[in-house]
């Protein structure tokens, strides 16, 4: 579309060029005593009709010259003039109008997504999102995505999104949530604590690149967080896993689990413990052999066997029954139930839950350390900002039971905290009851009472 409308403009230039080449080459040639400069001014002052006198007395073969020029490129120059006025001029108007066009569509939005960067996950998500009808606004700080975005047809914003103006520009306040694409996790952070500002009641979805920066955009507003360079590498492994079973299953079978019984080895990544302490952990039947760092093996280990750190462990478990266990562990769920009837509050509360639920998960399915400290910081952290969020409003809307709402958010996190300590985990069949407890009862007491205070 950009080539055709500047098309004819080059092929006029180019004209426009050839007579300017023509005609110093001509006079030059003609006129023995002209230099070429004076040649080119000649030709110049003729085609534009500028009404200069002659550099010098032309020849009568020099006047014949002039004519064939002033011909030839008279009707050229206006022609690429009007043009170029004409060029101006709509250009000038098609950016103001469809300026206004976009100004006014975005604020007749409501309940729409804001999506901040236009980049290969942001254009993705920008098509999903057409696909199924879902009003959204793009802002960006580079041109060509802009461009790009607006070729499209999608409602576009060029800034920084981390902007106060930007976001109320793109209604911001009507919307429904916020998504954020930028590559960067700091500028992600910055444009969450803006987003979350100007509207506390938004999902605020965010892309991220660095596991460890998690805590910093939960805290800063976030409600999820998505790895997309995680979620490829999962789904590579998954393809990679599927064919190699299909290959190797029906030939070998499982090596690790027979009748009901499991083989597992678990290396040991911390400070020595002994065979007992491992034992009890996993509820293992017996030691089947330990293999030190160095690649020796001690087969039949005694429970006071130390298993030293980088040592693996070999155990036999007892599958069906830590799994018949696992069953009659209550799993932590949220439920319509605890709801308390006030929107903002309860949607943290939700995500709490969900945070618990994926440690109970992890916790419960035997992951690895680093697994299990991701979503215990998660939920360490989220907890800290929502009940600092908690009390802020309540302090702004001068409620009397500030003081021992506090209390309570103290009592919680000294018990979150309690869970790790000496650089382990302690974590047994009754924490989940214990978590769920509090939840119920500080949601439905506190937090209800809370809530009617506000509503009145």
């Amino acid at each position: 579309m950009q080539e055709k409308r500047y098309q004819p403009f080059i092929k006029l230039s180019i004209g426009f060029l050839i007579v300017l080449l023509v005609g110093t080459v001509g006079y030059h040639a003609i006129e023995s005593n002209w230099s070429y400069l004076e040649a080119l001014y000649m030709t110049i002052i003729t085609i534009t009709t500028v009404g200069f006198r002659e550099v010098k007395t032309l020849t009568p073969r020099g006047q014949l010259f002039t004519i064939f020029i002033i011909f030839l490129g008279l009707g050229m120059v206006t022609t690429l003039f009007a043009r170029l006025g004409q060029f101006i001029v709509e250009s000038g108007v098609k950016n103001l109008y469809g300026r206004h066009k976009m100004t006014d569509r975005i604020k007749r939005m409501r309940n729409h997504y804001l999506l901040c960067g236009f980049g290969r996950t942001g254009s993705s998500i920008a098509r999903k999102l057409n696909e199924a009808g879902i009003d959204f606004v793009i802002i960006d700080s580079l041109q060509e995505h802009i461009d790009e975005a607006t070729s499209l047809g999608y409602s576009v914003l060029k800034g920084d999104a981390s902007s106060d103006s930007i976001l109320l520009d793109a209604g911001i306040q009507k919307a429904r949530g916020t998504v954020l694409c930028v590559g960067d996790d700091v500028t992600n952070v910055n444009i969450a604590l803006a987003a979350r500002e100007l509207n506390n009641e938004q999902n605020i979805i965010s892309r991220g690149t660095n596991p460890s920066l998690e805590y910093r955009l939960v805290r800063a507003g976030a409600d999820s967080i998505v790895y997309p360079m995680r979620l490829g590498g999962e789904q590579i492994a998954r393809s990679i896993v599927q064919e190699y079973t299909k290959e190797t299953l029906s030939d070998r079978g499982s090596s690790s689990s027979m009748l009901g019984y499991e083989l597992r080895i678990i290396r040991n990544t911390e400070e020595a413990r002994t065979v007992k302490d491992f034992m009890g952990e996993y509820e293992a039947l017996r030691p089947v052999a330990i293999r030190k760092s160095d690649g020796d093996m001690s087969h039949n280990p005694t429970p006071e066997d130390l298993v030293e750190e980088n040592d693996s462990l070999l155990l036999l478990i007892n599958e069906e029954k830590r799994n018949r266990e696992k069953q009659e562990i209550a799993r932590l769920e949220w439920t319509e139930d605890i709801n308390i009837d006030f929107t903002k509050i309860d949607k943290e509360h939700k995500r709490l839950y969900r945070i618990a639920a994926d440690l109970q998960t992890a916790v419960l399915d035997n992951s690895d350390n680093e697994s299990i400290a991701r979503c215990y910081e998660l939920l360490t952290t989220y907890s800290d900002s929502h009940f600092h969020r908690e009390e802020v409003l309540m302090r702004e809307n001068g409620y009397p039971g500030l003081e021992e709402h506090q209390l309570q958010h103290e009592e919680l996190s000294r018990q979150l905290a309690g869970f790790y300590s000496k650089d382990r985990f302690h974590f047994t069949d009754d924490t989940w009851n214990q978590i769920d407890r509090w939840f119920t009862q500080h949601f439905l007491n506190d937090d209800k009472i809370f809530a009617d205070y506000l509503k009145n």
